[in-house]
């Protein structure tokens, strides 16, 4: 069955080569016209397998199984259990043929677990405990730890969502599209955030005309409703400094040639061909688009910002809906290197920041480390900065974003004035380890 034999090839990719899922994909169906037919199916098998990949290798964990042969297993009873599109008896088949009649026979009684009340869960595994939720919804136990700190409610609530794929967001340029037409389209949900509409059709982004366009792009509503919170007008400036691509043509678009606008990337500027073709299709002369590291700005913004947006890289729990090989990627020994680059980030653009200026510190994830800790870290150094507010979006709320933000105002006063932490009382702050300790 060539289905079976693709997919496993595709995973293996992903596994040993780290290769990520669409362009493992990619690869494998670009080199032979033959074979993409089978796409849709070796997709969905694939994709099916990765958001249930712990709960499989929890399953398989004992029959003695070789990369190939678990991988088989794990797409048969991806098939049996929740894609439900394939042939259960010729993928069956095909499996059979490939781990031998007795491997196979360890496997088989596992196909009957599915069903409409599924029992794939042994019944010694407490529902509703740290390894249930592990299992039913494909999260590593080291990252529910790090979510528990919110609350089992808002921990639960967003396993929900994120075990499900989500909807595309893009955002609409009225500049070059007309509102009413995208409104009157039944593809494009609107949504709460002025500009930002969730996908609902069949075709792929990648062939939709509006986005080949650039009429459209994809971003997260809660992207926007942060950037819209915090609009500043000439003779302002603003500075975003990160990697986000949906941030940069933002602030291009929502901007435009009205403020002076600073974009500065860690990486290559060929890393971001669409923000630069947007810069130039706009014609626009105000933006300062650079690459440099954050310790060495200085070349490139002349004069304190009034409004400065952090964006350093992150543990990304935000793409964990986009990307079904997510946590095969993303390592628990990663998220030290995480924590002291957005520490340091924060402190290379603080000098940037004018008097009465904001700092607008963002990162696209659930973690308390990665925000408040560190937000409340920085404060502890720098009094003249006071926490005018910060908020953690969770997946499953309105604007359907996994982000925390938090916003500074920049006042010297602050610093001789005030024995509190950035304006924030000690004790309401609390240290991080004993608060940490308090939530679990």
């Amino acid at each position: 069955m060539q289905e079976l034999q693709l997919s496993i090839d595709i995973l293996k990719d992903i596994h040993e080569n780290g290769t990520l899922f669409n362009e493992a994909l990619k690869k494998k169906f670009q080199t032979d016209v033959s074979i993409r037919p089978l796409r849709k199916d070796v997709a969905g098998l694939v994709g099916c397998e990765l958001r249930h990949d712990i709960l499989f290798a929890f399953l398989l964990k004992d029959f003695g199984l070789g990369d190939d042969e678990y991988f088989a297993a794990a797409l048969l009873l991806g098939d049996a259990y929740f894609y439900k599109r394939v042939s259960l008896e010729a993928l069956s088949s095909a499996v059979k043929e490939l781990v031998g009649e007795e491997k196979f026979a360890k496997v088989e009684p596992l196909l009957d677990k599915g069903g409409e009340n599924p029992t794939y869960i042994p019944d010694d595994i407490k529902q509703g405990s740290v390894e249930y939720l592990s299992l039913r919804y494909n999260t590593p136990l080291w990252v529910l730890k790090i979510w528990n700190h919110f609350g089992y409610g808002n921990m639960y609530k967003s396993l929900r969502k994120n075990i499900r794929p989500s909807a595309p967001s893009l955002r609409a340029r009225y500049s070059v599209l007309d509102k009413e037409v995208v409104e009157n389209n039944p593809d494009f949900i609107k949504t709460a955030i002025e500009g930002i509409y969730a996908y609902q059709g069949k075709e792929p982004l990648r062939k939709l005309d509006w986005v080949r366009s650039g009429k459209m792009f994809v971003e997260k509503a809660g992207i926007k409703a942060i950037f819209d919170q915090y609009k500043i007008s000439e003779p302002m400036e603003a500075f975003l400094y990160g990697n986000n691509d949906q941030a940069l043509k933002e602030l291009v678009e929502s901007y435009g040639d009205s403020i002076g606008l600073n974009l500065g990337v860690s990486d290559s500027l060929d890393s971001h061909v669409e923000v630069s073709r947007l810069i130039k299709e706009k014609d626009l002369h105000n933006v300062n688009f650079f690459s440099a590291a954050s310790d060495a700005l200085e070349a490139y913004i002349t004069r304190q910002q009034d409004l400065v947006i952090a964006m350093p890289a992150s543990s990304e729990f935000d793409s964990i809906r986009e990307n079904p090989d997510f946590f095969v990627h993303l390592k628990q020994d990663s998220l030290d290197g995480l924590l002291s680059g957005q520490a340091k980030l924060l402190e290379d653009l603080a000098p940037h920041v004018a008097e009465h200026g904001k700092l607008v510190y963002l990162v696209l994830t659930m973690n308390k480390k990665e925000g408040h800790y560190a937000v409340f870290e920085f404060l502890k150094n720098h009094p003249e900065f006071k926490l005018e507010k910060e908020e953690q979006l969770f997946p499953y709320n309105g604007l359907d974003t996994t982000a925390y933000y938090a916003v500074l105002s920049k006042d010297p006063d602050l610093a001789k004035a005030s024995p509190s932490v950035g304006g924030l009382d000690i004790a309401e702050a609390g240290e991080p380890c004993a608060c940490a300790a308090k939530e679990e």
